[in-house]
């Protein structure tokens, strides 16, 4: 009998590319395009029912709120949504809790394809829950690929309430831009008044943008260091971000610190706020890609391999035994 060979990045390519091809052929916006929006909705809920997630849709209705525009401006980048309506992919697996949480957001502002953001992660979800659906764990796990992410979170903020009201769980990892990658020296951008968060990073440096950024806080370092380590296993290079306050309304501390607030900007935050341990990877977005919100965040600028293998860590953490 053939041993059983673990999975490796290379095998995972032509499915993500796939899953990213049909979703970045055209923005997904449910107010600018929504007939692409639903269909990729659709196509997301047929991937997971296929491999035997339960999946459920849940419908957002969101009035009279203040959030980011679809396009913002860097003078002024809020807009007032008098209706905001949404698709949230809820999928679940396992019943050893307490949940780990997965999110990913499937939105996009309305003139992207967001093939970094935010295909690259959903498709890199959808590849780990078929190696989970596949490895037999009955541990709890989650998977949200929630909408109205580009508007202010709201879709995740729903999520993190639907699931804290009904069941413990032990932490969320949000994903959100993983796929963009460049090995000039000096590409990344790293604000000043963050550089002293990240660990490993000299004062002053500015490295390529060649790894995926993990930010934890206090509460999720722990998770943080786990994902980091399986991600190491598939030659995955990987930065850490200490955000210092504590989870919590009250524990933001961004009145004192307003720069922490780029340390808020997807939808770990959502969970933060509930005081749910939570980590967010991510390729760090508009500070190495010149194609952040742009017509230009097509396929062809990814690096599928890299997808792949943050793919692999995230299965790996999902289904290693539990402590």
């Amino acid at each position: 009998m053939q041993a059983h060979r673990p999975a490796e990045p290379q095998d995972l390519t032509a499915a993500l590319t796939d899953h990213i091809a049909e979703m970045a052929s055209a923005p997904r916006n449910g107010r600018t395009n929504p007939q692409h929006h639903r269909r990729c909705v659709d196509y997301i809920a047929q991937q997971l029912s296929a491999i035997g997630w339960s999946v459920n849709l849940h419908q957002l209705h969101v009035r009279n709120t203040l959030g980011i525009a679809d396009n913002p401006n860097p003078v002024w980048p809020l807009a007032w949504h008098h209706n905001l309506t949404g698709t949230n992919i809820v999928a679940t697996w396992g019943t050893a809790g307490p949940a780990l949480v997965l999110i990913a957001h499937h939105d996009t502002v309305g003139r992207s394809p967001g093939a970094d953001d935010n295909a690259s992660s959903v498709a890199a979800l959808l590849e780990a829950a078929r190696l989970i659906s596949r490895s037999g764990t009955s541990r709890r796990i989650v998977l949200g690929i929630v909408d109205l992410e580009e508007t202010g979170h709201q879709g995740s903020r729903d999520l993190a309430k639907r699931i804290a009201d009904t069941e413990p769980v032990a932490a969320a990892v949000a994903f959100d831009a993983i796929g963009y990658f460049t090995t000039t020296p000096g590409s990344q951008q790293l604000p000043s008044l963050l550089r002293g968060l990240v660990v490993g990073v000299k004062p002053g440096r500015r490295p390529a943008g060649d790894f995926l950024a993990v930010v934890s806080r206090s509460s999720s370092i722990g998770i943080a260091d786990m994902w980091c380590q399986h991600a190491q296993r598939y030659g995955l290079s990987t930065l850490q971000v200490r955000d210092p306050r504590s989870d919590g309304r009250r524990g933001l501390g961004s009145f004192a610190r307003p720069w922490l607030l780029e340390l808020d900007r997807s939808d770990h935050a959502s969970f933060q706020r509930l005081r749910i341990p939570a980590v967010l990877v991510t390729d760090t977005a508009n500070m190495r890609s010149r194609h952040y919100h742009r017509p230009t965040d097509t396929p062809d600028t990814l690096d599928v391999e890299r997808i792949a293998a943050a793919a692999l860590a995230t299965a790996d953490l999902a289904t290693q035994p539990q402590r």
